[in-house]
Parts: C-alpha cells; sequence; structure tokens
C-alpha cells in the first residue's frame, strides 16, 4: 500500500519512509512526543530540508501574508489518500486492527474536510462563504491543540485575523 501514497511535498511521489511511519503509528500504534533530543542533526550546505542560514528567519515573515492554500491543498490530498488506503487495508484486517483502521480512515477523512475547508477560507470571495468554511472547520473540532487531529491554535488566530476578513486577497504561497 505504500506505493499509493502520497508525499505532501511532491504529490507525485509516494510518502518519505519517516511519513509512512508516522501515518501507520497513528492509526496502529501510538505516537509519543517526547520533549528531549535523541538524535543530532547537522546541517551543511547540500542538505535538501533544514534551516540554511539565518537570515531565513527575516524572509520568514512574508509568509505571514500569504495564503496557505497551496499547501492546504496537498494536504488534503494526503489525507484523502491515507484515508483510502485504510479503507482498502481493512479488507485483509481482523478484529482490533480492522476496528482501528475504519477508526483511522474517518479522522483522515474529517482532517481531508478541515484542510478543504480551509483552503475555502483562502479562495472563496465573499464573507459569507468564508465564514461559512471558518464554521465548517470549527465544528469539525480543526482548532484543538495541534496533536489532535487538527490545525491548532495558531492556525485558528490566523483564520479569525486573516482568513475571514480578507483571505482571498493574500497572495498565492
Amino acid at each position: 500500500m505504500w506505493e499509493i501514497s502520497l508525499d505532501y511535498n511532491d504529490l507525485t511521489a509516494p510518502m518519505a519512509h519517516d511519513q509512512w511511519v508516522f501515518f501507520i503509528a497513528s492509526v496502529f500504534g501510538k505516537i509519543v512526543y517526547i520533549d528531549k533530543a535523541l538524535a543530532s542533526y547537522r546541517q551543511h550546505g547540500a542538505n535538501l530540508f533544514g534551516w540554511d542560514r539565518p537570515s531565513q528567519f527575516f524572509s520568514a515573515f512574508p509568509y505571514v501574508l500569504t495564503s496557505p492554500s497551496d499547501g492546504v491543498h496537498a494536504l488534503q490530498h494526503v489525507a484523502e489518500r491515507c484515508a483510502e488506503i485504510l479503507e482498502k487495508a481493512r479488507c485483509d484486517l481482523t478484529n482490533v486492527w480492522n476496528q482501528r483502521a475504519s477508526v483511522g480512515a474517518a479522522r483522515y477523512q474529517v482532517l481531508a474536510d478541515i484542510y478543504a475547508a480551509r483552503k475555502k477560507l483562502y479562495t472563496c470571495t465573499t464573507l459569507g462563504e468564508r465564514v461559512k468554511a471558518f464554521y465548517r472547520i470549527m465544528s469539525r473540532g480543526g482548532y484543538r491543540p495541534k496533536p489532535s487531529w487538527s490545525l491548532g491554535r495558531k492556525a485558528l488566530v490566523r483564520d479569525l485575523c486573516l482568513g475571514i476578513p480578507a483571505g482571498h486577497l493574500l497572495r498565492s504561497g
């Protein structure tokens, strides 16, 4: 099933191994946050990901005035694909594993719905449509603290301050 997964950084590729492990653990296992460095991460000029140089801190400020709709689009598709993978996997699973796959599929589908609503929040041109999108996110639990299958509190503040008033006017990220 890994080969039909989607990497949110590149929707033409399957998930990276760490994304796949997180996905499987989020449904069939347990994810525990440890507030301690367990590995050393070395930055160098050829890093594919990471913080390139300290001056990037200041270049992050324009991010506040960009629409998150492009990134949310990819996350929505990834969440939909995760739900699809789990629905397919249920056929081969029994008892508790089947139940966990079912619950996981439902959670990933809710997450996809939250992402779709947030995309709408930043692309709809009328205030009424943006308010409805915001309400949809709220009613689906989309602003609970981040580890609980949601966008988190920072997204709530951003969506209240930027998304509802003028989300469609922000430039595409």
